[in-house]
């Protein structure tokens, strides 16, 4: 009977923290954009003055990590087979004498 044993590599890892980075790099993006609309239609005189550059380049960066999380976690993997030695199947056989 063998066992299929896997284990993550370094490409493997980072697409793990990529998983669970990406979305919350994401989520900061768009409470920092909405934050900045809200505070823009409350005073429409500062609309014109808004960066929302940075904004953007987070939301970015988190979508890129969350979809590059997928490949990283299929290649980023090492499987090892262990093997507990030849079966047995029946008796040992004796070969005939002469």
């Amino acid at each position: 009977m063998s066992r299929t044993r896997q284990r993550f590599t370094g490409a493997g890892w980072l697409g793990i923290a990529s998983l669970f980075v990406g979305p919350i790099v994401s989520g900061y993006g768009y409470w920092g954009l909405s934050s900045k609309l809200v505070a823009a239609a409350q005073n429409p005189y500062m609309a014109s003055y808004v960066n929302l550059s940075a904004d953007y380049w987070m939301l970015g960066i988190g979508a890129f990590g969350s979809l590059a999380a997928i490949p990283l976690l299929l290649i980023g993997r090492e499987f090892e087979v262990v093997s507990d030695g030849a079966p047995v199947f029946g008796t040992p056989r004796r070969e005939p004498g002469l």
